[in-house]
């Protein structure tokens, strides 16, 4: 995920980018809080206090009597790989603006709360984002080899054993495509429904949905087909 997709999540949708925007490619692959890590009263090692791709999240505490230290924990942020600074505007309302224009200079978004959103709540979401897009990943790129490529029978049990899903012998496909719709954004709401499908899933290939459904045919009156 990036910074972008961070940004769609039901409990960041309220965010605003106050700076930075040209930033928001930027890889997300961990969310981290920042308390008093770049006050000078505090002595330690900053080559590790943040790991690189990471949305540092701050209520800008470290700051609240000294303004300058603001610049200075941007610059720390940028030179340690951080893809993005979320504050909760309780110290601070509006930043300064040689941060926000530093910010800006160097591609580093800024992110404003939208309102009192839990810093724990955040990271738990981020991170159930980016297993679930992982998967997603993981079922394109086995659909797309299925389909293009001459897989052996050992590839696509590994395929099944990692799916960890209760196949039947028999499996019923749909294939959805929308062709006036050029970006994929309409897939969404129906990868919404995947959590309830217990005996089946949804994956993406190009630019189509494949559904699969595997249910007993004794729950079926093959008459009526």
């Amino acid at each position: 995920m990036n910074v972008e997709n961070f940004l769609q999540l039901p409990i960041t949708k309220a965010f605003t980018v106050v700076a930075g925007r040209n930033g928001l490619h930027k890889s997300v692959q961990n969310v981290e809080i920042l308390d008093f890590e770049f006050s000078p009263d505090i002595q330690t090692v900053r080559d590790t206090i943040f790991t690189p791709n990471s949305v540092v999240l701050s209520s800008l505490l470290f700051a609240k009597q000294q303004p300058e230290y603001l610049l200075n924990a941007v610059k720390n942020l940028i030179e340690l790989g951080a893809s993005a600074l979320a504050y909760k505007p309780v110290i601070y309302e509006d930043l300064p603006k040689e941060v926000l224009m530093y910010a800006d200079k160097n591609n580093f978004p800024i992110l404003r709360f939208g309102g009192d959103e839990f810093f724990e709540k955040i990271i738990l979401e981020t991170m159930a984002y980016a297993k679930t897009q992982d998967y997603s990943f993981f079922l394109e790129t086995m659909m797309r080899r299925l389909i293009e490529e001459d897989v052996p029978d050992e590839q696509i049990k590994s395929f099944l054993q990692q799916i960890n899903k209760p196949f039947d012998k028999y499996v019923f496909v749909a294939n959805i495509q929308i062709q006036e719709y050029v970006e994929s954004q309409w897939m969404q709401p129906l990868f919404q429904l995947e959590p309830l499908m217990k005996s089946g899933m949804i994956c993406s290939y190009k630019q189509s949905l494949f559904v699969y459904l595997h249910i007993h045919l004794s729950s079926f009156n093959l008459k009526n087909f």
